[in-house]
């Protein structure tokens, strides 16, 4: 063999090993079969393996799928989940060990010779999701006798899409109430009966993710009946609602048309601090965790409360004012999620006196549970000697060296720093008779010590 004749052959061979393969990545269906996947615009479809002209002459080496079938709606690979939105052209064609098929809900078209020449397929379920049936996409399906179809209005589908299929052998189920726009469209009624099987309905389920979790009790039932429905975590994860907020599980649910649950399971990590009404968590605390709106999505109490999926939760603002802000400040100004408690403070200078808040209450400190937005002022004056007014009169000073501040006071003395705005600096427990500090910068500060009146301090 010349050397030119050995690189052609070469060449030819590194082609057809690159030609070989026509998918992106496989998956094992629930029935057990390979199904061969390739991204697409919403998610991925199901495609026949090997690049040849003519499917039905051979697979290239690739095991033609056998026995019942089903593709599921959403599928899983390195940690994603996508939804299958169409089983492609000749993606099965030739496969005449096949003998059932059921689509899952997410399945949206089936393309042109799909399952053509699927010799030994009896019976067809379509999902409520499927809108488009292509030429010949059941071409010569010779055994099938019943197809079943879970969509209310009839799918766009080819008038050869049963093309050389005995149809006036084989019965159609569909919807309950959805016989008559079945018997007016075409192919449609050309099937030997239409009919709603006694209003035989699909409880539908998914997960949020493959990974975390299942869910069992989805399948055919009769309109109206009761189903239960369990939610199984996986390994290291746990099961946190459903999608419609429900936290019951197992639950019972009431099979209707269209109906679908989707069951939330989040893992048990320590990556992300999960976003929750309180700052300290305790072990079998209630957690709410909200869905960006003023609802709860769900409500959970676990060992763990950290979790890699964390939602932002409504905001709402506590706003303290002063009546006169020379005769004392406020603490506490923020914006929180809702339903955390404040801690807000009056602040009387020295010589004035804390007189109580506008909605009544005269506790200071307080804690604030702000369920909502809030305005509260604190009312300030001249001290005129009432009893509890001016603080719990303790004794305190302060000294300035440089930018070094000491406050002389009680250990124990819960010992506060502040701008002149209000906004909270520093606050610690006296732990001696002499607490010193380092102010960060020159300027005017207040200094409170327990709840006597704040005193200015000037640092140069």
């Amino acid at each position: 063999m010349s050397l030119r004749k050995g690189l052609t052959a070469i060449m030819l061979l590194l082609l057809c090993a690159l030609r070989a393969a026509a998918y992106d990545f496989s998956s094992t269906a629930p029935t057990g079969q390979t199904l061969y996947l390739t991204y697409c615009t919403g998610g991925v479809k199901v495609v026949y393996p090997a690049n040849t002209a003519v499917p039905a002459q051979g697979w290239n080496g690739y095991v033609r799928p056998t026995g019942a079938l089903a593709i599921p709606g959403t599928v899983s690979h390195d940690g994603v989940s996508y939804t299958v939105v169409a089983v492609e052209h000749h993606a099965f064609y030739g496969c005449n060990g096949l003998t059932a098929l059921t689509l899952g809900e997410g399945v949206a078209a089936v393309r042109a010779n799909a399952f053509g020449l699927c010799t030994a397929l009896n019976a067809i379920t379509l999902p409520s999701t499927v809108d488009s049936l292509g030429s010949s996409a059941f071409y010569n399906c010779t055994s099938l006798q019943m197809v079943t179809v879970r969509r209310a209005a009839p799918p766009v589908t080819a008038t050869t899409a049963f093309y050389d299929v005995p149809l006036s052998a084989v019965a159609l189920v569909v919807p309950c109430g959805c016989v008559a726009a079945y018997t007016a469209a075409s192919p449609w009624s050309s099937f030997a009966t239409v009919d709603d099987a006694g209003c035989v309905v699909t409880v539908a389920t998914g997960v949020n993710n493959l990974q975390r979790g299942s869910v069992s009790g989805g399948g055919d039932y009769a309109d109206g009946a009761e189903v239960t429905l369990t939610a199984t975590p996986a390994e290291g994860c746990f099961f946190a609602c459903w999608g419609d907020g429900d936290t019951i599980n197992p639950r019972v649910v009431t099979a209707a048309a269209g109906a679908r649950y989707v069951a939330h399971f989040f893992p048990y990590v320590h990556d992300t601090l999960l976003v929750v009404q309180t700052d300290t968590l305790e072990v079998h605390d209630t957690v709410r965790i909200y869905n960006g709106g003023t609802d709860t999505l769900y409500v959970v109490q676990r060992d763990t409360l950290r979790l890699t999926d964390t939602v932002q939760p409504p905001l709402v603002t506590l706003t303290l004012v002063s009546s006169d802000p020379w005769r004392g400040i406020v603490v506490g100004n923020a914006t929180v999620p809702v339903g955390t408690e404040i801690e807000a403070v009056a602040i009387p200078m020295d010589g004035d006196a804390f007189y109580g808040w506008s909605d009544g209450s005269y506790d200071n400190p307080r804690r604030i549970s702000v369920d909502g937005d809030m305005v509260l002022t604190a009312f300030f004056g001249e001290y005129e000697g009432i009893d509890g007014a001016a603080g719990d009169g303790t004794a305190w000073s302060a000294t300035v060296d440089g930018r070094r501040l000491t406050v002389h006071c009680g250990a124990g003395e819960t010992v506060r720093l502040f701008d002149m705005q209000g906004r909270s600096l520093l606050s610690v427990n006296a732990s001696s008779e002499a607490t010193t500090v380092v102010v960060p910068a020159a300027g005017a500060y207040l200094v409170s010590v327990g709840t006597a009146p704040a005193k200015r301090i000037l640092i140069e």
